[in-house]
């Protein structure tokens, strides 16, 4: 899977981002507090639902979170997804045209949230450490 676009509508304390990703390695850096882990977070809350608590909401309500992405699949499908806050139907989205759900999703992801956050989660705190 491949993130072509990611949008964060409100999310922790961003909101109105809009980012087009290059292929290959797109890298994300900058100052401590800049929003770096809340971004993968977003990302996260996208992929697998947000938490149910998780503080994400101290800037803008429940009812206003929201994660957008545009993700092409290995064998060139492209998703357009929205994430918000909810308990059921939380995910919105198309795959060439035809409706695309949390099921659809959760198929072409390929990995646990668990895996993913292992994975992504360390990467940031070891690269983090070595900065300083």
């Amino acid at each position: 899977m491949i993130f072509d676009r990611v949008e964060i509508d409100r999310f922790g304390h961003l909101a109105d981002l809009h980012w087009e990703l290059r292929p290959g390695l797109n890298l994300v850096f900058g100052l401590n507090e800049a929003g770096k882990t809340t971004v993968l977070q977003a990302i996260r809350a996208l992929l697998y639902r947000f938490p149910e608590r998780g503080g994400l909401d101290y800037v803008y309500s429940r009812s206003d979170l929201a994660v957008r992405a545009a993700l092409h699949f290995s064998n060139g499908d492209l998703a357009e997804v929205t994430r918000t806050h909810g308990r059921t139907r939380s995910l919105a989205g198309s795959l060439g045209g035809n409706p695309f759900d949390e099921d659809g999703l959760r198929a072409r992801v390929g990995a646990s949230q668990e895996l993913f956050a292992n994975i992504f989660g360390d990467l940031i705190v070891r690269r983090g450490n070595r900065t300083r």
